[in-house]
């Protein structure tokens, strides 16, 4: 079972993979502490704005987002590794963040242009037309959605089958969009939890509709993003406690170690888990063709 194996191994190969989430742990905890002590000064920065800090901060915002593009390279090599051969290194990470990264930022570019497009035209419509404009706004955002969707393995497809931005979102459009239709995919986004309960089930996984790829997903999608909210909770409540107990900064510190550990844990989860599920069933695709 695709949804279930790819969960698994999701989070055999985190555990396998510390030194990895060790190493992204550290960079989110620099980018909370900065946050923690500029966080004021930002604030400030909106009741009376400055030139120099407005542009500190916006050159800050770039370094975080091109060194994030290394890492997400970077990382999906070595799970790639990890899960195709069984073992990997801190030199796979760093030789797949500088192969991997012009692929990775254009496609990044490329999904972030369809949505720019995508808001700038729902909010032109809301603008000119006021509430009518709403019934032009909500497609617009769906259509939206789902393009992104089409695209969303483009970037293990990168990694795993060494290919070129464009090459690797139009395959993406191709598998994920395979015996699906819009309406289909907007339908799906509505009722991802329960495919993902259903997707347990073995005469809906074995049917029909259970085989098509989008359902996969959005089922793979909402167990992830389960278990991501279900640990987030869990620390929200032991920090709120820690917060009442010692207040101030040492509880804000402890808040930002934590948040970078659990952010690095589930990002190399969350790339494990999405990059054995495409293993799946692009090979079930192959061997089905």
């Amino acid at each position: 079972m695709a949804v279930v194996a790819s969960i698994k191994k999701g989070f055999g190969v985190t555990k396998q993979s510390l030194s990895i989430v060790g190493l992204m742990s550290l960079f989110g905890l620099v980018w909370n502490l900065l946050n923690l002590y500029y966080g004021p000064k930002i604030q400030a920065q909106v009741q009376a704005p400055s030139l120099k800090v407005s542009v500190i901060i916006i050159i800050a915002t770039l370094v975080f987002i091109l060194l994030s593009i290394f890492l997400q390279a970077g990382s999906l090599g070595y799970v790639r590794d990890r899960l195709k051969q069984g073992k990997a290194d801190l030199s796979v990470f760093m030789a797949s963040g500088s192969k991997y990264y012009f692929r990775l930022l254009l496609v990044g570019l490329i999904v972030m242009v369809v949505v720019i497009l995508c808001v700038v035209a729902a909010a032109a419509a809301v603008a000119l037309l006021r509430k009518p404009g709403l019934i032009i706004a909500v497609p617009v955002a769906l259509v939206a959605v789902y393009t992104v969707l089409l695209m969303f393995f483009a970037s293990y497809m990168v990694v795993l089958d060494e290919k070129k931005a464009m090459e690797s979102i139009k395959n993406s459009v191709t598998l994920v969009g395979k015996g699906t239709h819009f309406f289909f995919g907007v339908v799906l986004t509505a009722i991802s939890p329960l495919l993902a309960i259903a997707c347990l089930i073995p005469s809906f996984r074995n049917s029909k509709l259970g085989q098509k790829n989008l359902v996969k997903i959005f089922a793979v999608t909402a167990v992830v993003v389960s278990i991501g909210f279900a640990i987030g909770l869990l620390t929200g409540v032991i920090l709120g406690l820690l917060n009442v107990a010692v207040p101030g900064v040492f509880s804000q510190v402890v808040y930002a170690v934590l948040s970078s550990v659990l952010n690095a844990f589930l990002g190399i989860f969350v790339t494990a888990t999405f990059m054995h599920f495409y293993l799946e069933i692009s090979n079930t695709n192959t061997t089905g063709a």
